[in-house]
């Protein structure tokens, strides 16, 4: 899971507002294209048999997962 993860829906850089180029906001770099880096994507997991987990659906916050 955590493979999947690292692959399809990290964060691999914040880049910082800077309004001389035409960047008022902070945005992301992820490993899927996005307009205007505006990532509206949502990734649930529902797992039913997997060593070590019992079933659940979990989401995952990508800036706050180390």
């Amino acid at each position: 899971m955590g493979e999947l993860l690292y692959r399809a829906a990290r964060v691999r850089k914040v880049l910082d507002a800077r309004p001389e180029d035409d960047r008022p906001y902070a945005v992301t770099s992820r490993p899927y294209p996005s307009a205007g880096s505006a990532y509206e994507l949502e990734l649930y997991a529902a797992v039913h048999r997997c060593h070590g987990w019992t079933g659940a659906c979990t989401t995952t916050t990508p800036w706050a997962t180390p």
